[in-house]
């Protein structure tokens, strides 16, 4: 049924408080990072959490690429600030791991089949509601194919419709979709 059909189904099936993504060839680097994530996510009422990325290819001793947002604590919460879809942006949403959800929050229909953006309406759904704390200095270990980037990105065999799909889905959020 390919991935994103999988990680909807997936999500029907949960049953605790929290889910937590992580492909099967990703890692949690610190051994207190879950506890840490749901300190925070508990002290700021938010329904997801997201940490930072350390990308490796052929080896996880050489990593080849970084995400980190901030050294800081990051809370966004759609009560107190208007710019909430602005300012999550700047997360890291287009890889899969290390999100973690309320799953109380959590509507499986909000995954969609798009390969690049299936976990946007979803994650944009929770914050819109609960809002996202962005945990600083802690990370996954996330396995990243280099060769795949540049194929997903490349408008010759694409044509336009992945950044199609995107531009649309930020719309829509960016203008106050119900």
């Amino acid at each position: 049924i390919g991935f994103p059909l999988n990680v909807r189904k997936c999500l029907t099936y949960v049953s605790g408080k929290y889910v937590f993504t992580l492909s099967d060839d990703d890692f949690i680097l610190d051994d207190n990072t879950l506890s840490i994530i749901l300190k925070n996510m508990k002290k700021y009422k938010v329904g997801m959490a997201n940490i930072g990325a350390i990308y490796w290819s052929s080896s996880p001793k050489h990593p080849c690429k970084f995400y980190i947002l901030s050294d800081k604590l990051i809370v966004l919460d759609p009560k107190k600030d208007r710019e909430v879809f602005l300012k999550a942006l700047k997360i890291n949403y287009y890889f899969y791991s290390g999100h973690v959800f309320d799953s109380s929050y959590i509507d499986p229909n909000n995954v969609t089949e798009s390969y690049g953006h299936s976990f946007f309406p979803l994650i944009f759904e929770i914050i819109k509601k609960r809002g996202l704390v962005f945990i600083p200095n802690h990370f996954i270990i996330a396995r990243i194919s280099l060769r795949f980037i540049p194929h997903m990105l490349n408008i010759d065999r694409l044509g336009s419709f992945i950044m199609n799909d995107y531009l649309s889905l930020m719309k829509n959020y960016l203008r106050g979709k119900d």
